[in-house]
């Protein structure tokens, strides 16, 4: 169950970011809403590496872990960024 809702999410946000991407003029409330999406996601992984850490495999673990940090990155650059971000 955990990794199919984990896909589906990934599907939809693909689906989202991407609607964001293909814009010459990108509305300021749909970047700030996936900057936000990507730093609830990275809180999300988060709790669940912690939730699963006596469970999980170490590689489980790690891809918790390592997208965590990467989605949350990425969601912080694009709240410093969100003005750069409206105009491609």
């Amino acid at each position: 169950g955990l990794v199919l809702f984990m896909g589906i999410a990934n599907v939809v946000y693909a689906c989202g970011s991407f609607s964001l991407a293909i814009r010459r003029q990108r509305p300021l409330a749909g970047i700030q809403a996936l900057a936000l999406a990507n730093v609830a996601w990275a809180g999300l992984l988060m709790i669940l590496f912690v939730v699963f850490a006596e469970t999980a495999s170490p590689f489980g673990l790690a891809q918790f872990a390592l997208e965590a940090l990467f989605v949350g990155g990425l969601g912080i650059a694009e709240w410093r960024n969100r003005e750069a971000l409206r105009v491609a």
